[in-house]
């Protein structure tokens, strides 16, 4: 069958395909902004809610070796690391070795025999290529110990000694994420509750107990309880907990 031609060898208009506008191309942009409006909030809110299950689930494995170590030694914790500028002495993360580089050895450390696993010291947010992650002394993981277990000294029935697990309250804290921005506070792996907490998780705070649970504290009750932002600090309370001091600190 012949194609008819028409005249002049043009295709009719209705035939011809018909193009985006301005305006339209426009408000076709305008509908794929508000969408992804609509959707990259929630994609994000999806991403923290996976990291913040991923670091419940590290400091978790944290308890459990702690526990599991405190079977094994007569009820006594490991020790927290108060004693920043002190070698061959091994804390509940790792052992500084003066003739190694790098001098943290978190094989050598007390709960390495429980959980012999290198990343699950470090929450999935901690970003280890920052100019402040750089300034930290001790770079083998994100979490910190409550100095309270060792009286926050270094250690309450001498050097690097601690209390038993008994002497602390089950809601007490034992372990949570130290601040990133302060780069001092990373001198060892034990802490004091008011000198800082990450903000990595949006709102609040992922934390170990001393009952073996883990917890997401809103940074509003962790400052009142910690002592941050003009707050007191609830001393003695579930944060300030030496067992030797009637205020917890």
């Amino acid at each position: 069958m012949k194609k008819t031609l028409h005249r002049g060898g043009r295709v009719p208009t209705a035939l011809r395909k018909r193009a985006f506008t301005l305006i339209e191309l426009l408000v076709v942009i305008a509908i794929i902004a508000i969408l992804a409006g609509l959707l990259l909030p929630a994609l994000a809110k999806a991403k923290e809610q996976g990291n913040r299950a991923k670091c419940l689930s590290n400091i978790k494995q944290i308890l459990t070796a702690t526990h599991m170590y405190v079977n094994d030694n007569r009820d006594y914790m490991p020790y927290t690391s108060w004693s920043s500028d002190t070698f061959d002495v091994p804390n509940w993360m790792y052992t500084r070795v003066r003739t190694n580089r790098p001098q943290h050895m978190v094989e050598l450390g007390q709960l390495w025999p429980y959980m012999n696993a290198k990343q699950v010291y470090w929450c999935p947010m901690d970003k280890t290529n920052t100019p402040m992650f750089k300034l930290r002394e001790m770079q083998v993981g994100s979490y910190v110990m409550n100095g309270a277990v060792s009286a926050y000294s270094t250690g309450p029935r001498g050097p690097y000694t601690t209390y038993t697990m008994s002497a602390f309250m089950p809601d007490r804290m034992l372990y949570w994420e130290a601040d990133e921005k302060q780069p001092s506070n990373w001198d060892n792996v034990a802490s004091r509750p008011d000198e800082g907490v990450t903000s990595r998780h949006n709102n609040g705070s992922v934390m170990g107990m001393f009952g073996g649970h883990t917890e997401f504290m809103k940074f509003k009750q962790y400052c009142q309880e910690a002592g941050i932002g003009g707050y007191p600090g609830i001393r003695p309370g579930r944060f300030w907990c030496n067992p030797g001091s009637t205020r917890g600190d």
